[in-house]
């Protein structure tokens, strides 16, 4: 092997000699794309390369990582060897201490370094250079490498299939989904059971979504979990990949945007976008998901995607009591659209304690959502807005929406200031160490904001009704007491003009004088 990669640990048996091997930087949905053309090549010994460009191409495939796949993927026909390597490179800004703790580039992408560089006979991460919009990524690897594939026959072999107990596997991410989460519930309704899969920190993804978390060890885990599930809903992710693999029945939400993991073969649809359809075909996925297209033909209502809109957040904060005085601001630019964008604004290590956080969003849309708002200190989360008062708006529209969401209509021409209420335990953490905001932003589509707009009409509606129905109550109650008072006192006139009452009124008189006083003392001499 070539000095240019570092191997840090070896999977499988020993490589034979003229042994066919290729080399994938990830991410690790990839991977499990890239699987079909590697079977057509006669690839035996497949090596993972760490990489991590988030600001270079959004590759991420910790060693981790690599790991969690090597099972799975010794398990597959012809793959007797799993290396995983690393290009000993590190990107960083700034010079000195600030280059080590700023690292923003680990390892090296490889689709533009020869498969003779490298030692290898193929380079799989070359699917990056074929035209991805439209085109699914199988192919797209095939293409890279001159093999021929059939995406539409399983090309993932679980050892043993078990029966399908398992029920509904939902995974969703910020990224490459249109449906929000009160959508995706409102298909989920009365199916199930249902098991969200991800880790506890990816828990803020599933907000309003009903069901199980389930963490699981590596690949091989998942796969095996997923063949015995009755279907799969989400969005296009790592478990997709898996499922769409095994052609398990499946239903998948597509972005608006890049489409190039979309289901094929047997028991795959496109989520459509009526609520009603999709629980439609859900239903036919559950009950008999081989005859599904006979006795179902929803009706696929699909939108143009909407223009994404340049939007510029700033993240401001005093310190509390610190040297330094006056406002300090982070920015950013994200252009938003339809699916969530993950938007990460570092924070630097500061000299002080902050007092607070606002948010500023300056955009020409006009309606927001945000999710999934977290402090981060490298990749543990410390904090999540999860309750509806972690986040604050004043004088705008704020649309009903579950906890850990936010919605509002910004009815001004200035930027919109957003409240981020984060606990003192946390801002003290500040101090400490480099730290990251991160939240999901959409905007929103017309039909979707009218859709709440309408919702919250609706529901200012009916507390009014209710309000009105407690002031009619009341309002009777208090005529019943006035028609009970007026009685009182008509019977108490009536006494009192009686004859009995004035003949009788110098003996009660009398009465009054002998009475003895209450508590008064007795005396009998």
């Amino acid at each position: 092997m070539t000095s240019l990669l570092e191997r840090l640990s070896r999977h499988g048996e020993e490589p034979a000699r003229g042994a066919v091997s290729a080399i994938h930087s990830g991410n690790i949905g990839d991977i499990i794309y890239a699987l079909p053309t590697v079977r057509a090549l006669g690839v035996s010994h497949l090596l993972l390369n760490v990489c991590e460009d988030p600001g270079a191409g959004g590759r991420l495939m910790t060693e981790a990582m690599a790991r969690s796949m090597t099972a799975l993927l010794l398990d597959q026909p012809g793959i007797t060897t799993v290396d995983i390597v690393a290009a000993p490179i590190r990107v960083a800004a700034g010079f000195g201490h600030a280059a080590r703790v700023s690292r923003f580039v680990v390892g090296l992408p490889l689709e533009h370094i020869s498969p003779t560089a490298l030692g290898v006979d193929y380079v799989l991460d070359r699917f990056r250079l074929q035209p991805l919009d439209r085109r699914h990524l199988v192919f797209a690897h095939a293409m890279a490498c001159g093999a021929r594939v059939d995406p539409a026959r399983a090309w993932i072999d679980v050892p043993v299939r078990p029966a399908a107990r398992n029920g509904i596997a939902v995974s969703v991410t910020p990224r490459y989904r249109n449906r929000t989460n009160e959508r995706l519930a409102e298909i989920l309704d009365g199916f199930g059971p249902v098991t969200l899969i991800g880790f506890r920190d990816e828990a803020p993804n599933y907000f309003g979504i009903d069901g199980t978390m389930r963490e699981f060890a590596d690949a091989k885990e998942l796969a095996a979990f997923l063949a015995g599930c009755s279907a799969f809903v989400g969005a296009s992710s790592f478990p997709a990949a898996v499922a769409e693999a095994m052609k398990v029945p499946r239903l998948i939400d597509l972005a608006d945007g890049l489409i190039n993991a979309f289901p094929t073969g047997p028991n795959g649809w496109a989520m459509p976008e009526a609520t009603d359809d999709a629980r439609r075909l859900l239903d036919g996925l559950l009950r008999a998901p081989e005859s599904i297209a006979d006795r179902v033909s929803p009706v696929i209502r699909s939108s143009p995607p909407i223009e994404d809109a340049s939007c510029r957040f700033s993240l401001e904060w005093r310190q509390a009591e610190g040297e330094i005085i006056g406002i300090h601001r982070a920015e950013t630019l994200e252009d938003l659209g339809r699916a969530p964008v993950r938007v990460t604004i570092p924070v630097p290590r500061l000299t002080d304690r902050p007092a607070g956080f606002d948010l500023l969003i300056a955009s020409r849309v006009w309606a927001f959502e945000i999710s999934n708002l977290r402090c981060v200190s490298k990749s543990a989360t410390l904090w999540t807005a999860n309750q509806p008062d972690d986040l604050g708006i004043p004088d705008v529209a704020v649309l009903s929406s579950p906890p850990g969401i936010l919605r509002w209509m910004h009815l001004a021409d200035e930027p919109c200031r957003v409240s981020i209420k984060v606990p003192e335990a946390i801002l003290a953490r500040f101090q400490d160490a480099e730290m990251n905001l991160v939240f999901d932003c959409r905007s929103l589509k017309p039909s979707e904001t009218g859709q709440w707009a309408t919702r919250e009409i609706l529901a200012l509606g009916s507390a009014l009704s209710r309000e009105r129905n407690t002031v009619e109550h009341l309002q009777a109650e208090l005529t019943g007491a006035r028609e009970k008072q007026a009685d009182v006192e008509r019977q108490l006139t009536n006494v009192l003009g009686s004859t009995s009452w004035r003949l009788t009124a110098p003996l009660r008189a009398v009465r009054g004088l002998v009475k003895p006083k209450r508590g008064a003392a007795h005396n009998d001499d």
